[in-house]
C-alpha cells in the first residue's frame, strides 16, 4: 500500500493572477512528508505554466491506469473554478483556459475518473469558487473499520466564491488545513479534519467550507485514515526541568513563582506556568513553557479554562520538536492560539537572551580546506544508509547525541569530522561548533586539573578556551547550550588524551557527557577516536553510537588522485602505479590506507620519484632509496610527533621483534596480547 498524492496550484492566470494557491498546496505537501506516511516519490505536482488542462488530464488517467485496490490518492487543487448556471455544473480553470466551458476541466468529467479509480480511498482537496458543486452528499453508515471499507470523500471551499490572501500567505482553508496537520499528536480520519474545518469557520462567515463523501460508484461508507510517523508516534512527552533556571539568569533581579504545572499525559496536555514579580519595574508577567509532544487544541483550551493571565503579560516557550522543519509557521500557529506578549523557542531564547557573547560560526565558515576530499566508506552495526544519510538521521535524531568515528591512525577521521562540522553548520547556521584538537589541549588538562580522574566535557572546552584566550561560559551556561543544541562540540584524537593522562577516567567522562544533554536532548558530541583505545574503553551506554572508517577502495583511490592532480593525467598514473605496491593483502579488489596515498601524493608532487634526499631521514634500520622503508618512515614520523613518547627506531625495531618472535605470522590478535 501507498499514499499517492497529485497537487495542482496555480497562481499565474493571465487575466485575474492568484496569490496562495501555489503556497498552500506546497504546505499541505510538506506538512504530509514531516509528519505522516507519504513519500516524495509518490508525489506528482503540477504548477501554474505546468498545469494545463492535459497534464491535469494525463495525471489523472494515468491514476487510473496504475492505482491499486490498496493504494490511497489525494488531489489537491487550488486555483479558479467556473459554474455553469445553465448546466448546473462547475469547472476547475487549468492554466491555459479560456472563457468557455470547452477549456475547463468538468466535475462531471472529474468525477468520471474518480469512478474508474481502483483504489481503497480517495480524498479529494478542491480550493476554487463554486467547488461545492462537486458534492452530493450521502450518508455514510457508521463503521468501526473505517480503513477496510472503501471511500471517496471531497473537501471543498466554498458554495460560492474562494477567497484569496496575499502574496507569500496561506489562504485561509489551506492554512487552517496545514495548521490541524501540524497540530495532531495521534491518526486521524477525514472527517476529523472535516469536523476540524467546519468548526473553524463557525466565527468566520466568509466562506463556508463543506465536506462529506462523493456520491459515487466506489464508496462503501470508509474513510482515509492519517497515520503519524513511528518516530512522532513514540515522541516523548516532556517539560523542561531547568525553566526556572533560565527564568533566573534572564532576570536576576526578580523573583518567579510556580502558579501552575499540568501533566496531563492521557490527553497530552501539559505546560508549566510561572509568575515574575519585577522587583525594578515593579511589574508583574507571566511565564509559560509548552510541553513537548503535546495536544495544541487541548492544551490551549485547558490554559485558558484554568488560569486567568493576560495575554499583554504572557510570554510563551516551545521546544523545537526534531521532526519537524516548518519551526516558524509552528510557532505562528501557537501565537495565534494564545496571542501572548511574546513568543520564543527554548534554544534560540537560550542563546540569544542568556548567554553573553560569543564567538559564533561566520556563514563562511570552512572546518574543511582540502581540495582533495574524498567521502570515506563506514561500517556499523547499521550499514544500510549512505555515510551522507547517517550523519543527517543521527543529528536529527534525539536518541544517541554522541557519535564516535573510529578508525586506524590516518585513516581520515580528523579530516571526516571537519566534514561533518561543515555539513552540520549548512543545517544549523544558528549553531556553535567547537572543534577541539586533543593533541593541543592535552598539556592544559594536564596542569589545570588536581583530578585528573575526574576529567569532564567542560574541562576539555576550558582548556580550549586557554589555548584560542577566548572568554568562556560558566559551567551551567555551558552545559544549558549543550543540551539545548546550541553548541556542537567534536573532541578530535580522543586517543591522545588516553595515552597521555595515565589516570584519565574515560567513564566519567563518557557519563558526563550524558549529564550535559539530559533535559532538552538537543545536544550533539562527535568524538574520533582510533579503534583500538575505543574497543578497549568497554564503555556500555547505548547512547553513544559508533562507525569505524575504511580504507579506499581503487574508486575512492583514483578519485582522490584525480581531486589531488587536477587535470594531469600522467601524475595520476604515476601515482596509481607507485600506491599498488601498498595495498592491503587478501583484498582482491584492492583497498588503500588514505595516508599512504597521500604520502605517494606528496612523492609524486614534490619528488617526482622515490628516491629522494631527506635531510630528517635519520635511521639504523632504515633507508630512504627503498619505497618501502620510506613509506613506513613516514608513518612512523606521523606517531612520533602525535604520541612523542617512542622514536622512529623504537617503533621499527619492535616490529622486527614481533616480526622475528611470530616467525613472520603477524595478525591483530598479536598486537592486542603485546601491547
Amino acid at each position: 500500500m501507498s499514499n499517492k498524492l497529485f497537487l495542482i496550484g496555480i497562481n499565474e492566470y493571465k487575466h485575474k493572477p492568484l496569490n496562495s494557491c501555489v503556497k498552500d498546496v506546497q504546505d499541505f505537501k510538506q506538512a504530509l512528508l514531516d509528519r505522516y506516511d507519504f513519500e516524495l516519490n509518490d508525489i506528482y505536482e503540477v504548477y501554474d505554466n505546468d498545469a494545463t488542462l492535459k497534464n491535469i488530464y494525463d495525471a489523472l488517467d494515468k491514476y487510473v491506469m496504475t492505482l491499486k485496490e490498496s493504494d490511497n490518492l489525494i488531489i489537491y487543487y487550488s486555483g479558479h473554478g467556473s459554474y455553469n448556471q445553465n448546466l448546473e455544473m462547475g469547472y476547475w480553470v487549468p492554466i491555459d483556459g479560456t472563457k468557455g466551458d470547452s477549456s475547463y476541466l468538468s466535475n462531471q468529467t472529474l468525477v468520471s475518473f474518480l469512478e474508474k479509480m481502483k483504489a481503497q480511498h480517495i480524498f479529494l482537496i478542491s480550493d476554487s469558487c463554486f467547488s461545492a458543486s462537486l458534492l452530493r452528499t450521502i450518508s455514510t453508515k457508521q463503521n468501526s473499520d473505517y480503513e477496510r471499507k472503501k471511500s471517496r470523500w471531497a473537501l471543498v471551499s466554498a458554495f460560492e466564491e474562494a477567497l484569496d490572501s496575499n502574496r507569500g500567505e496561506n489562504s485561509l482553508f489551506g492554512e487552517t488545513i496545514i495548521n490541524f496537520l501540524e497540530q495532531q499528536t495521534t491518526d486521524f480520519k477525514v472527517s476529523d479534519l472535516i469536523t476540524y474545518i467546519k468548526n473553524e469557520y463557525e466565527i468566520n462567515q466568509l466562506q463556508t467550507p463543506q465536506g462529506h463523501p462523493i456520491a459515487i460508484k466506489g464508496h462503501e461508507g470508509g474513510e482515509l485514515f492519517f497515520h503519524i510517523k513511528t518516530e512522532l508516534d513514540n515522541r516523548q512527552f516532556k517539560g523542561y526541568n531547568d525553566f526556572l533556571n533560565i527564568l533566573k539568569i534572564y532576570k536576576r533581579t526578580s523573583k518567579f513563582e510556580e502558579i501552575n504545572k499540568i501533566e496531563d499525559r492521557t490527553n497530552k496536555i501539559g505546560y508549566q506556568l510561572y509568575r515574575e514579580q519585577d522587583n525594578v519595574q515593579r511589574k508583574i508577567y507571566f511565564y509559560l513553557y509548552l510541553y513537548e509532544g503535546v495536544n495544541l487544541t487541548q492544551s490551549v483550551k485547558h490554559f485558558k479554562e484554568n488560569n486567568k493571565v493576560d495575554n499583554e503579560k504572557l510570554i510563551l516557550f516551545l521546544p523545537k520538536e526534531r521532526e519537524q522543519t516548518h519551526y516558524e509557521k509552528r510557532k505562528r500557529n501557537v501565537e495565534l492560539k494564545f496571542k501572548p506578549l511574546n513568543i520564543f523557542y527554548i534554544d534560540e531564547f537560550i542563546l540569544n537572551e542568556c548567554t553573553p557573547l560569543v564567538n559564533k560560526n561566520d556563514d563562511d565558515t570552512k572546518f574543511l580546506n582540502i581540495s582533495n576530499f574524498v567521502l570515506p566508506s563506514y561500517s556499523s552495526t547499521t550499514n544500510e544508509l549512505d555515510i551522507d544519510t547517517y550523519i543527517r538521521k543521527w543529528f536529527g535524531q534525539i536518541e544517541n547525541p554522541t557519535l564516535v568515528i573510529k578508525g586506524t591512525g590516518g585513516i581520515g577521521k580528523t579530516t571526516f569530522a571537519q566534514y561533518v562540522a561543515d555539513k552540520i553548520f549548512n543545517i544549523n547556521k544558528n549553531g556553535i561548533i567547537l572543534f577541539i584538537d586533543s593533541a593541543q589541549i592535552k598539556d592544559k588538562l594536564i596542569k589545570r586539573s588536581d583530578e585528573p580522574q575526574n576529567i569532564n566535557l567542560y574541562d576539555f572546552y576550558e582548556a580550549l578556551c586557554e589555548i584560542t584566550s577566548e572568554d568562556k561560559l560558566n559551567k551551567e551556561l555551558f552545559r544549558l547550550n549543550v543540551d539545548a543544541g546550541n553548541i556542537l562540540v567534536i573532541i578530535d584524537g580522543l586517543d591522545e588524551v588516553i595515552s597521555k593522562i595515565p589516570d584519565f577516567n574515560i567513564p566519567v567522562f563518557l557519563k558526563s557527557i550524558n549529564e550535559t544533554i539530559k533535559d532538552i536532548k538537543g545536544g550533539k558530541v562527535i568524538i574520533t577516536c582510533r579503534t583500538f583505545f575505543w574497543e578497549h574503553i568497554k564503555n556500555e551506554d547505548t547512547s553513544f553510537s559508533a562507525i569505524e572508517l575504511l580504507p579506499f577502495n581503487e574508486e575512492q583511490t583514483k578519485s582522490f588522485f584525480e581531486k589531488s592532480f587536477n587535470n594531469n593525467e600522467a601524475k595520476q598514473r604515476k601515482a596509481f602505479k607507485l600506491v599498488q605496491d601498498f595495498k592491503y593483502d587478501g583484498d582482491e579488489n584492492g583497498t588503500f590506507h588514505p595516508y599512504v596515498l597521500d604520502i605517494i601524493r606528496s612523492i609524486v608532487i614534490d619528488h617526482q620519484s622515490i628516491e629522494t634526499d631527506l635531510s630528517e631521514f635519520s635511521s639504523h634500520y632504515l633507508r630512504n632509496k627503498i619505497k618501502n622503508d620510506y613509506v613506513i618512515f613516514r608513518i612512523c614520523d606521523r606517531e612520533r610527533k602525535r604520541v612523542g613518547q617512542i622514536n622512529i627506531d623504537e617503533q621499527v625495531s619492535f616490529f622486527i621483534y614481533m616480526a622475528v618472535y611470530k616467525r613472520g605470522n603477524i595478525n591483530k590478535n598479536n598486537f592486542n596480547n603485546a601491547l
